[in-house]
């Protein structure tokens, strides 16, 4: 559970958000994990191979010979 800053439950699931959206779903609140679903759910219709094979953590792909394909990605 996550209370807001007058102590009121802002998400009874705050666990389950910080699994399926880490962080980036701070302040945890259910306009956020709604917001979070939302954007799930156009990025899915919306993929490329390049949306799917980089992340924030990793801004490329590497071959299976060991070579960067994709280059970073701009900030």
């Amino acid at each position: 559970m996550v209370l807001d800053k007058n102590g009121e439950v802002a998400n009874d699931e705050g666990v389950q958000a910080m699994i399926e959206y880490g962080s980036e779903a701070y302040p945890f609140t259910q306009e956020k994990i709604e917001k979070m679903k939302a954007d799930v759910e156009a990025a899915k219709k919306n993929q490329t191979v390049r949306s799917v094979l980089v992340s924030f953590s990793r801004d490329f792909v590497v071959s299976n010979n060991g070579n960067k394909v994709f280059p970073p990605l701009p900030l």
